[in-house]
């Protein structure tokens, strides 16, 4: 797992799925492996399935949240963030789950403010903010984004 995390870091896509294949095997499915290449439907396939194994747990959902958004399926990815939000009032969330999802439905203002949230509660997942594609769109649709990224550091 750590090589595919390192790999998906490096950007290198290409080797992270090939990487993955022994692993898919032996753990719950990874839909990040399609996300990376635009295999929406396998990755929300996957991450349903991921987020059923581990008893709904957030990341797999927030990850089928924002499959359904770049898949346009705005009405499944909204219905999922209000899942995530009623987890929130449980038990601790991260505000960066909520903004993956804003930034897949193109809501660049409140994918920026929920990140801003993030920061302001030192959420450890900000450490992937600068690595992480699905973020991609909001550096050029927003001048405050480099400057976020800025404040999080290298």
């Amino acid at each position: 797992m750590e090589r595919f995390t390192l790999r998906f870091m490096l950007r290198r896509f290409d080797e992270s799925i090939s990487g993955l294949q022994a692993a898919m095997e032996k753990d719950p499915p990874l839909p990040l492996r399609n996300l990376v290449k635009g295999m929406l439907g396998s990755a929300i396939a996957e991450g349903e399935k991921a987020a059923l194994l581990s008893a709904r747990g957030s990341d797999f959902v927030a990850t089928v949240g924002y499959g359904y958004a770049a898949a346009g399926r705005r009405p499944e990815a909204e219905e999922i963030l209000r899942e995530l939000q009623e987890i929130a009032k449980r038990r601790q969330l991260s505000s960066y789950q909520l903004a993956l999802i804003h930034a897949g439905l193109g809501d660049t203002s409140r994918a920026l403010e929920v990140v801003g949230m993030a920061f302001q509660h030192r959420d450890w997942s900000l450490a992937l903010l600068r690595v992480d594609q699905r973020f991609d769109p909001l550096i050029s649709a927003d001048s405050r984004f480099p400057d976020l990224l800025c404040r999080v550091g290298p």
